[in-house]
């Protein structure tokens, strides 16, 4: 088995992906913090890698996922959720990572986080990321 890099593309295109279930009517950082409280992004992030061929559908993310992204999952997790974190909880700190990765994407393309949400700017800001190899 191999391990695999969570690209900032595949993050975007995920994020794009779940703001049409959850968007509607609401403002990026209500996204963000509506994919926070669930476990919609480990559950997409798993379920697109499967779909891409990259994992198996036998196995879990965390069998794949780097050493190299799970220390940095566990920064994101650890310095948001302090004195409740829990260094082997993969999913909480996978869905902390990923929506700080996602929120960090929004903001170098220059999205308003109290803007509504716009669908279709984040799919072209998933292609972009996808064109540059992210």
């Amino acid at each position: 088995m191999q391990t695999i890099r969570i690209k900032k593309s595949i993050i975007t295109k995920v994020g794009a992906d779940l703001a049409k279930e959850y968007a509607a009517g609401t403002a990026y950082k209500d996204l963000l913090l509506e994919l926070w409280r669930d476990d919609a992004p480990y559950d997409a992030v798993e379920e697109y890698l499967i779909d891409e061929g990259v994992m198996d559908s036998e196995y879990d993310l965390k069998d794949y996922v780097s050493a190299s992204d799970y220390i940095d999952m566990i920064k994101v997790a650890q310095a948001n959720r302090k004195e409740n974190f829990v260094a082997t909880d993969f999913e909480a700190n996978f869905k902390d990572w990923f929506c700080d990765e996602l929120e960090e994407r929004l903001q170098y393309y220059g999205f308003d986080l109290d803007a509504p949400v716009d669908v279709e700017a984040m799919v072209r800001m998933a292609d972009d990321e996808k064109k540059k190899g992210r």
